[in-house]
């Protein structure tokens, strides 16, 4: 099984040297450790230092030079409204912290 242990940050390479990709949500982009299957079906393991958020754009690069496009999966959104920008900045505070 090939190893991504380099992370290529969106913008400093260019997507065209893309082998393959894999599509992810928010929580699946959000690892250090994980097994994941390319599109066309390209086993490997991410092996990073530490806990990265993989943004759409990014390259993982394999042990044998290929790079695998990170894309973020399309999302439900969830509008929120407050009566005042007072309440808003609370509720913003609390989800964005996931206290809620």
């Amino acid at each position: 099984m090939q190893h991504a242990s380099k992370l290529l940050k969106s913008g400093e390479w260019l997507v065209g040297q893309a082998t393959d990709c894999i599509t992810l949500d928010y929580d699946e982009r959000h690892r250090r450790r994980f097994r994941y299957v390319s599109s066309s079906g390209i086993e490997f393991l991410l092996d990073l230092a530490r806990a990265t958020v993989l943004q759409d754009g990014d390259g993982l690069k394999l042990d044998d030079g290929r790079i695998i496009l990170v894309r973020a999966a399309p999302e439900a959104l969830t509008e929120i409204r407050a009566d005042s920008r007072a309440e808003l900045l609370r509720l913003a505070w609390h989800i964005g912290n996931r206290h809620l």
